[in-house]
């Protein structure tokens, strides 16, 4: 499930009872109740600095970031920040019915694992996830990446499968 860090943050503060002003004051007075406002209403994005403020504020590893959901290069197409990547992950991976590498191989997917539909061959789908090209479920892609190097994205709008 993705989500945008505005909801983290608020899902955090919420969690330890914090008002933003009290947030503001862990953080030693680095970051203002207002700047928290402003992502948390997802106008401004936060830097990679104030984050790490805002995680040792919390008492909190950097590592429980969602940084998958942040985007902090610069669009000029658009005004607004670009805060969600739909990226398909790992972890949403079970819920799929079939996957297909970029060796051609389907996979039927039953949980954790993935069953090669040629050979029967048995695999995790922490083994298959880097290696999937397409993810397909209830005969529809849910995801796709165009390149091995690529990110497995959501694919905005469903289609159907042809046929694996």
């Amino acid at each position: 499930m993705a989500f945008l860090f505005a909801d983290w943050l608020k899902e955090q503060r919420g969690i330890r009872n914090l008002s933003q002003a009290q947030l503001s004051e862990l953080t030693d007075g680095e970051i203002s109740q207002n700047t928290i406002s402003s992502w948390e209403n997802n106008k401004t994005i936060p830097s990679i600095r104030n984050i790490a403020v805002i995680a040792h504020s919390l008492q909190m590893s950097l590592s429980n970031i969602p940084w998958d959901y942040i985007d902090f290069g610069v669009s000029f197409e658009k005004e607004e920040p670009q805060c969600l990547r739909e990226r398909f992950s790992l972890y949403d991976l079970p819920q799929a019915d079939s996957l297909k590498t970029f060796d051609g191989k389907v996979y039927e997917l039953k949980g954790f694992v993935g069953i090669e539909r040629d050979s029967g061959q048995v695999e995790h789908v922490t083994n298959l996830y880097y290696r999937t090209r397409t993810v397909v479920s209830n005969s529809m892609i849910l995801a796709k990446r165009k390149n091995v190097e690529d990110e497995l994205m959501v694919v905005k709008r469903k289609k159907k499968v042809k046929s694996q």
